[in-house]
């Protein structure tokens, strides 16, 4: 089974194949130690080869302009956060989203709901969680969604692989929502969010 590394290039390679414009706007990485010492101000501790430091290595985020929000989207429909996106993000929306409150730390973002990753997540089970206030089909403020960075990159390569992620003009689209479904709840078995989709 490829490791979280091999995923990551994977998904480079897929999104240059591909030619995503997100990568145009992804910003450059930042140091291991940069990375540890970001989260850990925020209770989570991770290691030089934890998910979260070989993302941010990666790239850290994206930088986001006036353009619609689907030129950044990494995967439908969600785009790569940098860290100081993610803390102004926290400072400015705490009050409605409760991320700290809930021991959380969104690094996806869709412009108005996130994906955030679980500071206690050996405690809680699964390790990402989608964070909505105005999705009617999720009642909860946090919904478990992906059971770990590696499901997460597992998913996202496949339906790229597949074409269900699907390039419409500059953006990729879901072509499949059934799908998607299906790949998504037999890679994250712990996660809520896909037993709830109707689709």
């Amino acid at each position: 089974m490829q490791g979280i590394q091999e995923k990551i290039l994977k998904l480079d390679k897929i999104l240059t194949i591909k030619q995503s414009s997100a990568t145009q706007f992804l910003n450059e990485g930042i140091t291991s130690e940069e990375i540890i010492e970001f989260f850990r101000e925020y209770g989570l501790n991770i290691k030089n080869d934890d998910g979260l430091t070989l993302l941010y290595s990666w790239h850290n985020g994206t930088t986001t302009t006036m353009l619609p929000t689907g030129n950044f989207y990494l995967f439908p429909t969600f785009y790569f956060m940098s860290i100081e996106e993610i803390s102004n993000t926290i400072i400015e929306y705490e009050p409605f989203y409760l991320f700290t409150e809930s021991g959380l730390i969104p690094f996806f973002s869709s412009g108005d709901d996130y994906l955030s990753i679980a500071i206690n997540s050996q405690q809680l089970g699964p390790e990402i969680y989608y964070s909505t206030i105005s999705n009617t089909e999720v009642q909860d403020l946090h919904t478990s969604i992906f059971d770990s960075i590696d499901s997460m990159l597992r998913t996202i390569t496949q339906c790229f692989e597949e074409n269900i992620f699907r390039k419409k003009d500059f953006y990729f689209e879901i072509s499949d929502y059934h799908q998607y479904k299906k790949i998504a709840t037999s890679d994250n078995p712990l996660s809520k969010y896909w037993k709830l989709q109707q689709w």
